[in-house]
């Protein structure tokens, strides 16, 4: 079995690595993230092979990021003739890679399928669903999720907990803060553009500490604590210890549930849905931030809504017997 997988940004090298542990694939890697704090520090810490192949797309606009990308991959996956390409979550570079793959009939795993935010105008919402409308195989991690693809979705839980687990296992770079404090991450366009002001005043008399992507350093200045983009376990160790996980991100939410933290995601809608209702992550606006944080308390439940961690050995055993079945017809 040939797997060729494509990755582009830090959370996609998090989730790659459970996979590679098991089993071997070519990697692509999409160049979306390219600093070196927000891709090959990460290849190092999680002890990751370098990639066969850097398409080296950088910024640009969605559209001609995802032109790029295609354009690239084109050349390699005639090259490699694998027999299924594997792409996580819904960045470009995960519609890149499935649409690339569907033109050349070649079989698409999609993982972290059927999540949905029901916002089409959300970028990520539209990869997903065009991802999952091209893919073969669509791996679900939550049970919700694999509700929202009918017949073809199949649960198998979410990758990231085994990555999760494994970076517990390794001792923190740093210890956490012994004073209380909030730890915010922000990396959306509309929020580090328009609403970093607001989210700073919303917090002012906490102390807040917030790992800055490059790009949104200096729009950040008023913020007292900002410190460089961390790695993984050194941003698990912070929101292990934070009194609130402040994010945008998809993957910090869940890891905040897995670590029992309360969340507070600043974006209107969220495809992480299960935690919202189990009382352990709140939606707000910009403007709401306060009154979101001001809440005290844990929800006295916190079940195992993304899976037992055998996430990789499911989804690897599914794509072994159906190319295996593929071959001898």
């Amino acid at each position: 079995m040939k797997l060729l997988t494509v990755v582009g940004n830090r959370p996609h090298f998090i989730k790659l690595a459970p996979l590679l542990a098991k089993v071997d694939s070519v990697v692509v890697h999409t160049g979306q993230h390219y600093d070196p704090t927000m891709s090959g520090n990460f290849f190092t810490e999680l002890g990751l092979k370098k990639p066969e192949y850097n398409l080296e797309v950088g910024s640009a606009s969605h559209t001609v990021q995802i032109a790029r990308m295609m354009e690239r991959l084109e050349p390699i996956l005639e090259q490699e003739a694998p027999d299924a390409v594997v792409v996580f979550g819904d960045t470009n570079s995960t519609l890149a890679g499935a649409l690339a793959a569907a033109h050349r009939n070649i079989p698409v795993a999609h993982i972290e399928a059927g999540l949905r935010c029901g916002d089409m105008s959300v970028p990520e919402e539209r990869n997903r669903v065009l991802t999952d409308a091209v893919s073969t195989w669509l791996f679900a991690p939550t049970r919700e999720a694999a509700a929202n693809l009918g017949p073809r979705g199949m649960f198998v839980g979410d990758i990231l907990v085994e990555a999760f687990k494994a970076a517990m296992k390794r001792p923190s770079p740093e210890p956490a803060p012994k004073e209380p404090y909030y730890l915010l991450t922000l990396h959306r366009e509309d929020l580090t553009r328009q609403d970093l002001d607001t989210i700073r005043e919303q917090l002012a008399g906490h102390r807040v500490l917030f790992p800055c992507h490059p790009r949104t350093r200096k729009m950040a200045r008023g913020f007292q604590e900002l410190l460089p983009p961390l790695g993984h376990r050194h941003i698990l160790e912070l929101a292990k210890h934070a009194q609130y996980v402040i994010t945008d991100s998809g993957g910090l939410q869940r890891e905040a549930y897995l670590l029992g933290t309360p969340c507070v995601t600043v974006r209107p809608v969220t495809e992480w849905h299960e935690t919202v209702r189990l009382g352990w992550n709140w939606l707000a606006r910009p403007d709401e931030v306060r009154a979101a944080v001001s809440r005290k308390g844990k929800p006295r439940e916190r079940p195992p809504i993304f899976g037992d961690g055998q996430t990789a050995n499911r989804i690897l055993d599914v794509l072994a017997a159906s190319i295996r079945t593929k071959e001898t017809v």
